[in-house]
């Protein structure tokens, strides 16, 4: 008997089994990962995106810039205007390819994008409390798909008082004593 038959205790296939097992199993495990991704170019060509990804790519990887943060505080009576304004590394004014997408992600605050999608009014919420607002764009102008992405965290607080408001009545005879 061979090393490998001993090992198998006379079940000389059992290794051709293991093996084809291994291959199934990846095969599977693919074919659920491209259902996934079929799903997904399916929802956003119904949202109407006029290009998508099909998750690889050719040539040097680009580095993922991390998301940056802009905090604002207003209040509940108040609405500020934010305006994307995108740079290169070095601060040089950049293009980007298509309109950037506002989405709330969390809080009551509204967000009303222009119609170029290079600003927009934050709205505050009649309650305070935070709101977190991301804008994504694509910078690149080809046919990829390079994401940047920046995150407003919106804080409402309270309106509060600042006067008394007094006002005069008419007047009227004082008590004889």
């Amino acid at each position: 008997m061979s090393k490998d038959k001993d090992r198998d205790h006379g079940h000389g296939d059992s290794r051709t089994e293991r093996l084809l097992e291994g291959i199934h199993t990846a095969l599977a495990a693919t074919e659920r990962a491209n259902e996934k991704r079929h799903d997904e170019l399916l929802a956003a060509l119904r949202q109407g995106r006029k290009r998508v990804s099909f998750g690889f790519k050719v040539g040097v990887p680009k580095q993922k810039t991390q998301t940056h943060m802009l905090e604002i505080t207003i209040s509940n009576e108040q609405q500020i205007k934010v305006t994307v304004s995108p740079k290169t590394d070095t601060g040089r004014p950049a293009k980007l390819d298509g309109s950037p997408a506002w989405t709330v992600l969390s809080g009551n605050s509204q967000v009303v994008v222009s119609e170029d999608g290079l600003s927009a009014d934050l709205v505050s919420s009649e309650e305070p409390g935070v709101t977190e607002i991301s804008v994504k764009a694509d910078a690149d102008l080809g046919e990829g798909i390079e994401e940047i992405a920046d995150v407003i965290v919106l804080t409402v607080q309270g309106a509060t008082a600042k006067n008394l408001g007094l006002s005069v009545g008419q007047p009227t005879p004082k008590p004889t004593v």
